[in-house]
């Protein structure tokens, strides 16, 4: 990688994205707060249905300010909910299911549901030929963007990609950058690691040189940003957003399962550096296998490196 520096993201920038990841946190926070002003057991309970969705949330597998988040943080919005319920029912008078209960109730429920029907996986797609080696020598990953609708993955409007995965590497806190959304794509976990080629086959095209994206900042002019697609004789595999200077392949070249082919970067259509990787047979995409993962590559499914 040499001496080559990334840009660094505008304050104002990670200012807006930082409080966007926040909104679970706080508006679990007025609840709880809100709760404790009730006067009666219906106002104590009515807003803790919302606030125990937001805490939901943050706990959630699928829920990217999970990630984004210390753990002390959801640890203690979950013992604030635990003593506000506790509290709340401790009341003798009012009801126990008043219409502000009901309505909060409904409405978390409705949240849930739209939420776990659409992070459903791709079982009706078909499968990569060959399963594929998990293309990295160390670390435990983390699919960001994978199986369900558009509406919780943006590949799947994209024929080619209906099946892609955004895979962001995980620090030993289970964070995946140092803060919330810092500035240098050096701070994020994933940045500068070996990527190593999935699959045997030949280069069909190697980009290198696009520069990398400060993070929350992508190129959409560029998507892929320095890359390398392998055509296996079955599918192309297409591998993405490596660092500039990483990749020491070219076009018509062979490489096998294990070759490295780059470094995880930021460059392209991104926000935060993390490997994109699809497989796609006659311009359609096809579901991703790996060797040694059994579980179904959804949003949230963590991998190590070394389970091959």
């Amino acid at each position: 990688m040499g001496d080559y520096e990334a840009p660094r993201t505008p304050r104002g920038v990670r200012l807006r994205f930082t409080a966007l990841a926040l909104v679970p946190v706080l508006v679990s926070a007025v609840c709880i707060t809100l709760s404790w002003t009730g006067a009666d057991r219906s106002d104590a309970l009515g807003w803790l249905p919302v606030a125990a969705l937001m805490t939901w949330l943050l706990w959630w597998r699928r829920s990217p300010p999970r990630h984004l988040l210390r753990g002390w943080i959801r640890c203690l919005l979950a013992l604030a909910l635990a003593v506000s319920l506790i509290r709340a029912m401790l009341f003798t008078d009012g009801s126990l299911w008043g219409f502000g209960l009901l309505i909060s109730v409904a409405f978390c429920l409705a949240i849930v549901v739209v939420l776990t029907r659409n992070c459903r996986d791709h079982s009706d797609i078909p499968l990569v030929s060959t399963p594929l080696l998990l293309p990295f020598a160390e670390g435990t990953w983390l699919v960001v963007q994978g199986g369900g609708t558009k509406s919780v993955n943006h590949h799947v409007v994209v024929p080619q990609q209906r099946a892609a995965l955004d895979l962001v590497r995980m620090r030993s806190d289970g964070t995946r950058a140092r803060g919330v959304f810092p500035p240098e794509p050096g701070d994020y976990a994933a940045y500068g690691t070996v990527v190593v080629a999935p699959c045997d086959g030949v280069v069909l095209r190697a980009v290198d040189g696009l520069p990398d994206q400060a993070p929350l900042v992508p190129n959409p002019t560029r998507p892929p940003g320095n890359s390398v697609r392998i055509d296996t004789g079955r599918e192309q595999v297409l591998l993405a957003h490596l660092v500039p200077g990483s990749v020491p392949v070219e076009a018509g070249q062979r490489v096998a399962r294990g070759d490295v082919i780059g470094r995880v970067g930021n460059s392209g259509n991104t926000t935060e550096p993390h490997l994109h990787i699809h497989a796609e047979r006659d311009g359609v995409g096809v579901r991703l296998v790996f060797d040694g993962v059994d579980e179904p590559l959804l949003r949230g499914t963590r991998m190590r490196a070394n389970a091959r």
